[in-house]
């Protein structure tokens, strides 16, 4: 069987397919830390009891009884817990909820820098994540900002409406410098994410929306079933009929608050990270399992290769420097002792530079210049 598979690798790099794209948001699954550092489902606590794992800073709060469960219950809105713990490089973030409906209730979920933690403000700390997830205008949604500074405002990632009446489970996860938000089982956001300092632990924040008849404390946002977790082993870059993600990034292009192209790429839904702009693709692209193939559809893609062009052209008139990155990661499994073999970890980092060079051949064929556009590996 090994030997079949690194023939028909060898044939795969003989021939290139062209077709439809094949999606892969609903394939990849989140696979949560196998080492917990912390955990509370506040199953122990006495109804009318607060948690002795947080530090209250503001507001007030009870642990209540909802649907069977045990949960944290704001009694005002404005209340913020906080919680120290250093997270590792690498950790997963899980929690459960309820959004009532009265008022748009919500919650945040921050991810802070050691000072964000001290100096809490009107809306929380200084942090690097804040999920928000409530109701609003009769859906729920998750909303995801994320900046590798700590800050007060993060920058808008993503946000998915969601079905009202119902527990959510949400999970963060990090993993080989990627942030990733799971909503339900789906992941809805991926955004790559490098803070310049450990983060130190978290917190939650309750507010609303808007005013209502209805008390805060009846009809707030729920929260249980908190779990961080770190893993004990890496995420397999590889994988024996595994697909590879592809990315593609605007480099080195440094812009003003206020320049027209910073506008101009968030409406094209890219995302801006430390020095460059992360340029979502048509629809996500994955390669065929095995293969260095990359599907796509050409006249989608040309069209929006146009678009990438134009941002290449005005990034170089600011930043002589500026260029094209494509980058190829592994498929999102777990690792198997099968994936620690060397000869299939090196097939598969193969692979994956193969369908980074394939890609950028169709950037090429779009009417990208060559010498603009670096891949990776």
């Amino acid at each position: 069987m090994r030997w079949a598979f690194v023939v028909e690798f060898a044939l795969s790099i003989l021939a290139i397919a062209v077709g439809q794209i094949i999606g892969g948001t609903e394939q990849v699954k989140f696979e949560p830390g196998d080492v917990t550092l912390f955990a509370d489902d506040f199953s122990a606590i006495p109804l009318g009891e607060t948690s002795p794992n947080f530090k209250l800073m503001r507001g007030t709060y009870e642990v209540a009884q909802f649907q069977g469960k045990k949960w944290l219950r704001p009694l005002d809105k404005g209340l913020g817990l906080t919680k120290l713990l250093r997270l590792p490089d690498e950790f997963s973030f899980e929690f459960s909820l309820y959004a009532f409906k009265a008022g748009g209730p919500y919650v945040r979920v921050y991810l802070h820098s050691s000072r964000g933690l001290v100096e809490w403000g009107s809306q929380g700390g200084e942090r690097f994540v804040q999920v928000e997830v409530g109701h609003e205008h009769g859906k729920d949604y998750a909303e995801l900002r994320c900046s590798d500074k700590a800050t007060s405002y993060p920058k808008e990632v993503a946000k998915q409406e969601l079905s009202p009446d119902q527990i959510h489970r949400v999970a963060i996860q990090v993993r080989r410098k990627q942030l990733r938000l799971f909503v339900d089982g789906k992941r809805i956001a991926v955004v790559p994410f490098q803070p310049e300092s450990p983060i130190e632990g978290f917190g939650f924040y309750w507010y609303c929306h808007y005013q209502s008849d209805t008390p805060y404390r009846d009809a707030p946002v729920l929260l249980t079933d908190i779990r961080v977790a770190t893993y004990s082993g890496r995420e397999a870059l590889v994988g024996r009929g595994g697909t590879a993600q592809l990315l593609l990034i605007l480099d080195k292009t440094k812009l003003d608050k206020e320049h027209p192209l910073r506008e101009a790429l968030k409406k094209f839904g890219a995302v801006e990270f430390n020095d460059g702009w992360w340029i979502p693709l048509p629809t996500e692209p994955f390669g065929e399992p095995g293969t260095w193939h990359v599907k796509l559809e050409a006249k989608a893609f040309e069209q929006w290769a146009k678009t990438v062009k134009d941002f290449l052209v005005q990034a170089k008139q600011l930043h002589p420097e500026a260029h094209l990155r494509v980058e190829c990661f592994a498929p999102e499994i777990g690792e198997t002792e099968k994936q620690e073999k060397f000869w299939e970890k090196q097939v598969g980092y193969w692979l994956a530079a193969l369908r980074a060079r394939e890609l950028k051949l169709w950037l090429i064929q779009a009417g990208l210049p060559a010498e603009e556009i670096k891949t990776v590996p």
